[in-house]
């Protein structure tokens, strides 16, 4: 080969060199080229190919400098068209989009540069520009895959759901094994909100390319949002191991274990995330919400700063910031910060919803409420595809009304103050809640058809549910009857346990002697920094628990058995359990045990609440920053005549709450 291609013309050289180029063998076509150059130093060709070939092996410096040099000679556009590639290459995108327009000005049926053109516009955030270039190219050559592919992701970028989800169905019918595109019609369909056919989509575009770490990542982000955590974060894993410079499967994993309350793991994940793209805000976001999952308040405010200096017009990172700030009890800054939000995105759920909350713990019920009904835009409507009007208040003599759980048990027990308010005014109230709840609600409003909650979805339920006009969630019930500190008055208890439950537990108290017989519940059941803030553990109770001629009775849900032992253990201090006693899976019986006590000490959970709906004397202990529902600076509760609030002065300064309480029980009289 040296000896006979000492003897080709420069021309022969070059037709060489491209040969073994197209082969894959680009040293011999490197020598090739350059040896063409030796002997015509402005050959066009061997500078546009051998450019070309710098280009595809990622030396775009040097191809940009060989193909301007062969452009001096003949302005070409497919000289133009592989300029602004390299150009692409180094990010200098403004110089690639001038190359790729003077190659269509050249060559105006160039479809290969429209495409190009349209892609460095997409990534120069022009998605509008972008868009009509690729329905340009597409008048010109209307059967190319590629393009429309790329023209559903413009779409896509631009919000344009539904025009893109046909752009990439029409991508698919063109070439069925275009990978690309039913990746990209798996994010349509995501942020369409049909995730199992998302699913399906990245599922589709794994099988044509099982090594396509994109598709792996955008199908875990999908399986995070269909709840399936354990899933999306393996998927996720699988994307890394394709490709461990995959910035966006880092963050993503990152957010995967902050679901799956692994903060740490999560905290390192997107902290890689960021040593790969260190500008990307979303990231910043995401780091401030674990940061701020593990209590580290002031670092996640500056994550959040970070995303804002780099994205001034981030709504996540204002509603992150929001949220910061109100856990830090700075109301005022959080509200600045949720109304920024809504200055760049009015109709965004969370800052209203965020808004909502600040408003009703201030007091201001009827504002407050309106906001609320913005909660389903952040969470999920149980029932939001049951074909049942929505109730709007309008009159309700006459009607049957299904009125349907939501959120948490706490939740339940609190707004369901409310429902005989509402089977006032209807002829009829239907009431699904969890099954738990179903006995104690039944037995609490006899006018009422109280149903088990089963996960059926909205299809099945139509067919079993009885007739109804309107529904509503629980949570909307104070928009309507609870809009001014006089709704609130109410007396007496709301629900009722059985009798013959409250007896049994009166007389196992009434055996354990004289003396006040006070149930405690200490933590909260979900590994949150909301749970964290407002859990307590069994030491910090001393000084109550210690309290002489007063009887302790074990409320805490969840296995605690071991605390006990240690507590007896380590201070000699005693709290009385019973096997049988389990209130996450009997609340009818738990209501019984809290209904015989004489006074009930909670943290703030579904023991304080069960508390007040039957009525019994009950102490909420809360953290210096309180959920909303607790408003500020209060020692009592609108939603529970029989509560006091005992607050901390200073966050984290549990010990001077339990010294006013273990005063307080002290002087304690029934």
């Amino acid at each position: 080969m040296d000896h006979s291609s000492k003897e080709l013309t420069p021309a022969q050289l070059v037709e060489s060199a491209f040969q073994h180029q197209q082969s894959g063998y680009v040293s011999e076509a490197e020598r090739l080229y350059r040896q063409a150059l030796e002997m015509e130093p402005e050959n066009f060709d061997a500078l546009h190919l051998l450019g070309l070939l710098a280009h595809q092996v990622g030396r775009n410096d040097l191809a940009v400098e060989l193909i301007e040099k062969a452009l001096q000679s003949n302005t070409n556009p497919a000289a133009l068209n592989n300029l602004g590639q390299a150009y692409r290459g180094l990010m200098r995108l403004e110089e690639a989009a001038r190359c790729y327009k003077e190659a269509i000005v050249l060559k105006p049926d160039y479809v290969v540069a429209r495409n190009n053109l349209g892609a460095v516009l997409q990534e120069s955030d022009r998605a509008e520009e972008a868009e009509q270039v690729y329905r340009q190219a597409l008048a010109i050559k209307p059967n190319v895959a590629e393009i429309y592919c790329n023209l559903g992701n413009a779409l896509l970028n631009l919000g344009k759901f539904e025009e893109a989800e046909q752009a990439c169905r029409q991508a698919i019918e063109i070439n069925p094994g275009l990978a690309t595109a039913h990746n990209i019609l798996g994010n349509v369909l995501k942020d369409l909100g049909r995730l199992e056919e998302a699913e399906q989509a990245f599922l589709a575009a794994l099988s044509i390319q099982p090594g396509y770490a994109k598709a792996y990542n955008n199908l875990g982000t999908v399986l995070h949002a269909l709840g399936r955590l354990a899933e999306a974060e393996q998927v996720c894993r699988t994307a890394l191991g394709i490709k461990p410079d995959l910035a966006m499967a880092h963050n993503n994993l990152g957010v995967i274990l902050c679901a799956l309350s692994r903060l740490e793991e999560s905290e390192q994940t997107l902290r890689h995330a960021l040593d790969l793209m260190p500008n990307h805000a979303g990231t910043l976001d995401n780091l401030a919400v674990t940061l701020k999952e593990q209590g580290r308040l002031e670092e996640a405010k500056i994550a959040t700063a970070r995303a804002l200096a780099i994205n001034p017009n981030s709504v996540q990172a204002y509603n992150n910031l929001g949220v910061i700030n109100m856990d830090l009890g700075l109301l005022e800054e959080a509200s600045a910060a949720f109304r920024q939000a809504l200055v760049r995105l009015p109709d965004n759920g969370d800052a209203h919803w965020n808004l909502a909350l600040l408003t009703l713990q201030r007091g201001d019920f009827q504002a407050g409420w309106k906001g609320h009904e913005w909660r389903f835009s952040t969470q999920k409507d149980p029932h939001g595809q049951l074909l049942v009007p929505r109730f709007d208040g309008s009159g309700l003599k006459g009607k049957t009304v299904f009125v349907y759980g939501e959120q948490g048990i706490g939740e339940e027990l609190m707004f369901s103050s409310c429902l005989l308010d509402i089977s006032a005014q209807a002829g009829h109230c239907i009431v699904e809640c969890d099954a738990r709840l179903v006995p104690l609600f039944s037995r609490s409003f006899p006018s009422i058809t109280v149903i088990p909650a089963t996960g059926r979805d909205d299809t099945h339920l139509t067919v079993g549910l009885p007739h109804a006009d309107f529904k509503l969630g629980i949570g909307s019930l104070p928009h309507y009857y609870r809009n001014s500190w006089e709704d609130f008055k109410r007396s007496g208890p709301w629900l009722f346990p059985g009798q013959d439950a409250v007896q049994k537990w009166r007389h196992r108290y009434e055996a354990l002697g004289d003396g006040l017989k006070v149930g405690i519940a200490w933590r909260g059941g979900i590994k949150t920094e909301l749970s964290r803030m407002r859990s307590t553990n069994l030491l910090q109770w001393q000084a109550v628990i210690s309290i002489p001629r007063v009887h302790f009775i074990n409320l805490q849900y969840g296995d605690c058995s071991e605390e006990i032992r240690e507590l007896i253990e380590q201070r000699g201090i005693r709290i009385h359990s019973w096997q049988d006693a389990d209130q996450l899976r009997d609340l009818d019986d738990f209501a019984a045990q809290v209904a015989g006590l004489d006074l009930v000490i909670s943290i703030d959970n579904t023991t304080a609440h069960m508390a007040g709906a039957v009525g019994r004397p009950v102490w909420c202990l809360l953290p210096h920053v309180a959920n909303w529902r607790w408003m500020l600076d209060r020692g009592d509760s609108p939603w529970y005549p029989t509560m006091r609030l005992f607050r901390q002065k200073r966050q984290h300064d549990w010990e001077s709450v339990f010294g006013t309480v273990a005063e307080e029980l002290r002087n304690f009289k029934l």
